[in-house]
């Protein structure tokens, strides 16, 4: 198995991810160890409950000295450059200022809203997006709670060419039983686009994706398993087309 990661905290210092070099160098070696040759890091970005990073430029030097630092520690692990966009009232003058990163200078930009998020909103903000020149990649749907109570909110993202990106964590089961739950359905229905870690760790929440790999591989299909987790992410990663998984 080669994996690209298209979500992962692993920039230390940052946001609630990695909370130092330590950690990030081990977190790059478990991903590695366990199959993924590159990572997109991807720092919360106008998260409210988190600082603001204080400028792009200093971002991506931030991304090159770990990506230096890992190739010193003899680790092979590829680094890109990429954020998760919280989507706020702020939305639309990031995107018309462009005061935002997509993942590894791609057309797919990686967003993210508060569980709560009213439905609405993030229809509104997706098209936003939509209407700027990228193509949203919706982190973690199944953990919203608008999507837990009505999955086909889901089904539409899909339908409009959204990209859905399912978290590790919620299908294996550590992420609560209704995001667990919501997670499977998506797979079953064919509206799963990618997986990833959004890892914070080398502990609970970490980079290893060879699990959850062999659970979609034995549960569903093994193709199935190889689109999300090894074709689509390399193709976001290389801004290309992805493969499409169908809708039920």
């Amino acid at each position: 198995m080669v994996t690209t990661n298209i979500h992962c905290h692993i920039l230390p210092g940052v946001d609630d991810g990695a909370d130092g070099i330590e950690t990030a160098r081990a977190m790059a070696q478990m991903a590695w160890t366990c199959g993924t040759d590159r990572i997109i890091a991807t720092p919360h970005f106008c998260r409210p409950d988190q600082p603001k990073l204080l400028s792009l430029a200093k971002y991506r030097r931030d991304v090159d000295l770990l990506q230096q630092d890992l190739q010193r520690q003899g680790c092979p692990l590829q680094l890109q450059a990429g954020m998760e966009l919280f989507a706020t009232e702020e939305l639309s003058g990031l995107l018309e200022r462009q005061e935002f990163l997509t993942l590894a200078d791609s057309r797919y930009l990686l967003v993210e809203f508060f569980f709560d998020e009213d439905a609405g909103f993030m229809e509104e903000s997706l098209q936003q997006i939509w209407e700027h020149g990228f193509t949203p990649i919706v982190a973690h749907p199944e953990r919203y709670y608008a999507v837990q109570e009505e999955p086909d909110i889901a089904a539409a993202w899909f339908l409009q060419g959204c990209i859905l990106q399912l978290n590790k964590g919620t299908v294996l089961g550590h992420m609560g039983v209704s995001a667990g739950r919501t997670a499977w359905r998506l797979l079953r229905q064919g509206l799963a686009h990618v997986v990833a870690s959004d890892a914070h760790s080398a502990h609970r929440r970490n980079p290893d994706l060879s699990t959850v790999r062999d659970v979609i591989g034995q549960d569903l299909s093994w193709r199935y398993a190889e689109i999300l987790l090894e074709e689509n992410p390399y193709l976001i990663f290389q801004n290309e087309r992805i493969v499409p998984t169908g809708s039920g």
